[in-house]
């Protein structure tokens, strides 16, 4: 008994007294209130008291004991399910009844035997609460697993709708390949979520201008999930009928930057893209807050280091354009954010220093080799910890025999 929180009514005020001090030297904590309103009252009160058991006497006015226990009938809920005990006279046969008929246990002590009784009575309508409370407490953990399984299967089906979606919009990557080789241009691509996720918020759409000349788009948007991969294929739509520049490709993510703003993004989202034009003899970059690409000419590697604001942020933007020449052998290493920030266990990230260090040692290979040996790069440092975002790298190389 030591420990519980025992409510008693009774509007004789010894028996208050007694009892209470009697139950307070056994470890009980005890409130007392002369009659059923008044306790009412004080279990209504917010943050109020809220008792294991309540001991509350027959003949009261006015509200007699079977009422009010009635009363409490009606209150229990949410893990409230008091113990009761009814204290009586002798011959009093209507709380006899009562404690028969309501299930769960109305226990019935007379008084005067409540010096042999009571206790007894207490322990028990005690341990029946605990009983009630536990039963309660179960079914509310299972009713949580069940509603975590079927949010986490909701979840589950939503995400795999939008990337299933979301590839719809995308240009297979043979499909890439092949438009840059019609104008002169090889290209190896490493494109993909982080671990567990299944919508990636990079994209990457070229644009086959002529026969001589392709434009490509990368981006980038802030975060996962079925958010993400509406954004993305909002831009993408855009991006698909939108003409794409001989010679400004500031003038696309222009384009792209006030559609952006008339939809408007959702708070806490960020899109950084690059806008590229690839001629035979040169290759002209735009850059709205992607990392720098990284030009491989003469066998020095160098970050090409210009660019602008995210898109949709600002009301006016200016996206300088950047033109480089191009012979063959030269390359170009265009890439997300994913690999720059990947961290390793210490909380240091790869950095672009790194990265450019990883192609100076490593940009005579073979194209598919260099991707290979930078996206391991990566790995190594993170040394398996997880990467947090999405990882995308193009490497593009100038071949003999382009039209010029």
């Amino acid at each position: 008994m030591k420990g519980g929180k025992i409510l008693l009514v009774d509007d004789d005020e010894r028996i208050l007294k007694s009892f209470g001090a009697r139950l307070r030297r056994q470890g009980c904590e005890v409130v007392v209130a002369e009659s059923g309103p008044e306790a009412l009252e004080a279990l209504r009160k917010p943050g109020g008291f809220i008792p294991d058991l309540i001991i509350s006497d027959m003949r009261m006015q006015p509200m007699d004991g079977v009422k009010f226990l009635e009363r409490i009938s009606e209150l229990e809920a949410d893990g409230f399910f008091p113990g009761k005990i009814i204290f009586t006279a002798f011959d009093d046969d209507e709380a006899l009844e009562f404690a028969k008929l309501v299930e769960g246990g109305v226990l019935r002590v007379e008084k005067d035997r409540w010096e042999t009784d009571l206790d007894v009575a207490i322990a028990r309508s005690l341990e029946l609460h605990a009983s009630k409370v536990d039963a309660w407490k179960r079914g509310q953990e299972l009713q949580k697993v069940a509603s975590d399984r079927e949010m986490a299967t909701k979840m589950k089906n939503d995400l795999e709708l939008a990337a299933s979606i979301q590839k719809q919009f995308f240009v297979d990557e043979k499909e890439i390949k092949k438009i840059f080789a019609e104008v002169g241009y090889e290209v190896e691509i490493f494109s993909g979520p982080p671990a567990n996720e299944v919508v990636t918020g990079d994209f990457i759409y070229p644009k086959k201008m002529n026969a001589a000349s392709a434009g490509l788009f990368l981006a980038d948007v802030c975060g996962h999930g079925v958010s993400a991969a509406m954004i993305s294929m909002r831009i993408l739509s855009v991006v698909d009928r939108l003409r794409s520049p001989r010679d400004y490709p500031s003038e696309f993510l222009v384009d792209v930057h006030e559609d952006i703003r008339k939809i408007g993004l959702p708070s806490g989202r960020n899109i950084v893209a690059s806008y590229l034009i690839f001629h035979p003899d040169q290759v002209i970059i735009s850059n709205a807050g992607q990392p720098f690409p990284v030009l491989i000419q003469e066998g020095v590697a160098r970050e090409t280091g210009e660019g602008g604001s995210p898109l949709g942020q600002l009301a006016k933007v200016n996206y300088p354009n950047q033109n480089h020449r191009f012979s063959p052998g030269d390359r170009l290493i265009i890439h997300t954010d994913g690999i720059i920030e990947a961290e390793n266990s210490s909380g240091e990230i790869y950095g672009a220093e790194r990265l450019l260090e990883c192609i100076r040692e490593n940009g005579t290979f073979p194209l598919a080799e260099l991707k290979t040996r930078i996206i391991n790069d990566v790995r190594n440092f993170a040394g398996g910890a997880p990467i947090g975002d999405d990882i995308t790298l193009l490497i593009f190389e100038k071949k003999e025999g382009a039209k010029c």
